[in-house]
């Protein structure tokens, strides 16, 4: 063949073969929806592997008529979710498919059609959503206080219940084997939940143990893969099976409150490193330390925790999250500028924090509908009577969405000190990491941080505010 003929064929095997590649990366999802309530379609996905956080992947509007047409590329498979407003069916998506939904809005997951090349996989994973939201219907948390045979046989129907509409399903259909895989995974999942719940639920330390928990119980672990290269990027799997881990480093027993110390943690972490691997491991480590900074902000002890992950992690979206989450709470180390915030006072005017530079800050978040919040005010406001003509505010940030049922908490009470409004979703829950109330902060007269998570009025706030008074 002359250099001329082989070009002309090279050129031509490209010019056939690229479109087909590029063609075959897309996915087309179109269908109607009758009685929309919204005006788009979104296609989501997890984020991450590590909480059940979404990303949209692909956006689309509804017609007037209530079609809709969108398309994303994929190089790979997709678990991701078909959204209507709140509303949403799981959806498995390939490179190539071109799935037709139609469906009402006003009986959304009850009313859900789906056709055309690739429907099959996603329409299993709808009726399975049909299934367990109609199995959870009918037993309710009710099945966790039973006794425990009775436990057992219920499980073991619901188990069998969902086998049986995937053996049904598939009975003939073996084109996916990875995705046949991760099906029967989820179905143990669901298994292993119920297992671990009724545990929890009747060996709390808060109550009386309802029931005797012997080695046998943990036979539901048998065959349990703890480490699933393709359940990897699950959140489910990754959440659940952190749970296995937490009572595998309890001894498969209760877990008391006195017992969970630093060292405690320690060993779950090692446990963790020893008996998982890859994105599996590096999910688990994620929830540990991301838990950690909430409960108890950047320490030392939590930042060596960190510090040992980040050095060995290299699944990227695990990595981003617990970065950003870490760098959020660097960004409160004492000694910190501390993140300005504003709230409206009983008379409507804007106060912010920059109002009392030159001054030692301590911050109350709290919420009229807050129980351990309510028990708090009496000692803060004996802390107030304390230090009055110190050089010290007492700044109360309300969290309620009712500004109204603060405005008249706050009157009723004849409560002291700076008392401001936020309101739900406020700047100052987001840049100071508030995921639970009561919260105090305290700011020093420079407005820098002393301590982000302070101790309350209830614990030893009283000996550490003398110290910086005269400090």
């Amino acid at each position: 063949m002359n250099k001329h003929l082989k070009f002309l064929f090279t050129l031509l095997w490209v010019c056939i073969t690229l479109p087909l590649i590029a063609g075959n990366a897309v996915v087309k999802i179109s269908g109607n929806v009758q009685n929309k309530r919204d005006t788009v379609i979104n296609i989501v996905t997890y984020k991450n592997n590590v909480v059940y956080e979404k990303t949209l992947v692909a956006s689309g509007p509804i017609d007037a008529q209530g079609n809709f047409n969108l398309t994303l590329t994929l190089d790979e498979p997709l678990d991701a979710f078909f959204y209507h407003e709140r509303q949403n069916i799981p959806l498995y998506l390939k490179p190539g498919y071109d799935i037709e939904i139609t469906f009402d809005a006003n009986s959304f997951i009850n009313s859900i059609v789906l056709e055309g090349k690739g429907a099959f996989e996603s329409s299993y994973l709808v009726k399975l959503a049909q299934q367990k939201t109609a199995l959870k219907a009918k037993r309710g948390n009710k099945i966790y206080n039973l006794p425990l045979e009775a436990f057992h046989r219920k499980v073991a129907e619901e188990d069998s219940t969902l086998r049986n509409l995937y053996t049904t399903y598939f009975k003939k259909w073996k084109k996916d084997k990875t995705f046949l895989k991760k099906q029967e995974a989820y179905i143990q999942l669901t298994r292993v939940d119920h297992m671990l719940q009724y545990f929890n639920r009747n060996t709390h330390p808060s109550i009386a143990s309802r029931i005797t928990i012997g080695p046998e119980y943990w036979k539901f672990l048998d065959g349990f893969n703890t480490n699933d290269p393709l359940m990897k990027e699950s959140p489910e799997y990754i959440n659940l099976l952190y749970g296995v881990f937490t009572y595998e480093n309890a001894g498969r027993k209760p877990i008391k409150r006195e017992e969970v110390t630093m060292e405690w943690f320690d060993n779950l972490y090692a446990l963790i490193k020893k008996k998982s691997s890859g994105t599996v491991r590096e999910g688990m480590q994620s929830l540990l330390i991301t838990s950690q900074l909430k409960g108890l902000g950047l320490t030392p002890w939590v930042d060596s925790l960190y510090q040992d992950f980040a050095a060995a992690a290299k699944d990227p979206e695990t990595l981003d999250y617990t970065n950003a989450i870490y760098n959020k709470w660097k960004r409160l180390e004492p000694g910190s500028a501390a993140p300005v915030f504003t709230g409206k006072d009983m008379k409507g005017n804007t106060v912010s924090l920059t109002d009392f530079k030159g001054k030692l800050v301590y911050v109350d978040v709290w919420a009229t509908w807050c129980g351990p919040c309510k028990k708090e005010i009496p000692l803060l406001e004996k802390l107030q009577e304390e230090f009055k003509g110190e050089d010290i505010v007492f700044i109360s940030v309300s969290t309620d969405q009712d500004k109204a049922k603060w405005e008249k908490y706050v009157a009723t009470k004849g409560m002291k000190g700076v008392q401001l409004h936020a309101g739900v979703g406020a700047t100052i829950s987001s840049d100071y990491m508030v995921n639970s109330i009561p919260r105090f902060i305290l700011i020093d007269r420079e407005g820098k941080i002393i301590n982000s998570k302070a101790a309350r009025p209830s614990g030893n706030i009283k000996s550490i505010i003398e110290q910086h008074l005269k400090g």
